[in-house]
């Protein structure tokens, strides 16, 4: 009885189906202009609904890998490593700073350049000194947790203010912090030595020029140079240059003996006691500014007090140092410098 049954509603249902097609179908040839609007009217309903997401159809087919993460609550003091991150900040020991990192992160850094600890200390020590304008500078930090808040990945941000005093002069700054298991995976920051460290301020322009900024961070390297031109002392002058620009001299014949020869040459007329000997001396040099460039270059400007007998004039010196605080460009203006033009073997200015 029940196999009858079933036969039965199966047998009506295929009939329905049938006579469904064949009144479709047999409309459809009667009335095709009346039809075709019905099934463009029909098409655009479902659309719009689709699309508006009346009744959640669109859900139904659809599906979506994207996380929202959201704050879960607020946070009353540091967490993970933000604290020894700026603790070896204050100190700047770049140990302690990468120790803080999340291996992600630390695999972001070494597509800037940035293979480990000792690279990032390069960098920190490089940009103190060219902030302070010492060897080994050091800059006075402080530093206040002004808030933080947890998310719903299980990553906690960690907000800071402070302030950068450097010889009297104070800087406000903020770093913010995230991290995730207790180690950093992000900082955003205006702190100018972990934006240094970090690598965040390399150059991506491709060659393009640079808008530079100009600042008083001296460089000690400049400063040997000009000790050097002004004191007659090859040393200080050949220490000072970049090996690629020891080569670029080099193969125009000018070596560190072709300097010292230059400067003894100097010193013997400078001392001689014939009728014509005329003295060459400088009676001084002076610091004007820095230019620094987002790529690392910096341009240190100079001037000196060159005496040629007894007519003084102010020779205008532009040292470029290149992100390892070693000089690969030099410029004379405003007034030429003989000395400084024959130790770097140019006939006159600016070949």
């Amino acid at each position: 009885m029940f196999f009858k049954v079933i036969g039965r509603l199966t047998a009506r249902f295929f009939r329905s189906i049938g006579k469904f097609f064949y009144n479709f179908y047999r409309n459809v040839g009667r009335h095709p202009v009346r039809s075709l609007f019905s099934f463009v009217f029909t098409g655009a309903f479902v659309a719009l609904f689709w699309i508006t997401g009346v009744f959640g159809l669109a859900s139904l087919f659809t599906t979506t890998n994207a996380t929202v993460i959201t704050p879960v609550e607020s946070t009353a003091q540091p967490e993970g490593k933000a604290n020894d991150f700026l603790v070896a900040l204050k100190d700047g020991r770049a140990s302690g700073m990468y120790d803080a990192l999340s291996d992600s992160y630390k695999t972001t850094l070494k597509t800037r350049g940035i293979a480990n600890a000792t690279d990032m200390q390069n960098l920190v020590t490089k940009k103190l000194n060219e902030i302070t304008g010492k060897q080994n500078g050091h800059l006075n930090y402080t530093f206040t947790f002004a808030g933080g808040a947890r998310f719903s990945d299980g990553s906690v941000e960690n907000d800071f203010s402070g302030s950068v005093d450097n010889n009297g002069t104070r800087t406000s700054v903020s770093v913010i912090i995230k991290m995730k298991d207790g180690k950093i995976f992000e900082i955003r920051t205006d702190e100018p030595v972990v934006m240094a460290a970090l690598g965040t301020g390399k150059d991506t322009s491709g060659g393009d020029a640079q808008l530079g900024v100009v600042g008083n961070n001296r460089s000690p390297v400049a400063e040997d140079f000009m000790k050097g031109l002004t004191t007659f002392d090859v040393d200080k002058i050949w220490n000072s240059l970049a090996d690629t620009y020891k080569t670029q001299l080099t193969a125009k014949g000018v070596t560190k003996d072709s300097i010292s020869k230059i400067f003894d040459q100097v010193k013997t007329g400078n001392t001689s006691k014939t009728k014509n000997s005329t003295t060459i001396s400088y009676d001084g040099y002076a610091y004007l500014d820095t230019i620094n460039f987002p790529n690392g270059i910096t341009v240190h400007e100079f001037i000196s007090v060159l005496s040629i007998g007894d007519a003084p004039s102010q020779p205008r010196y532009s040292i470029v140092l290149d992100s390892t605080q070693k000089i690969i460009r030099l410029g004379n203006d405003s007034a030429p410098d003989p000395i400084f033009n024959a130790i770097l073997g140019r006939s006159q200015q600016g070949q």
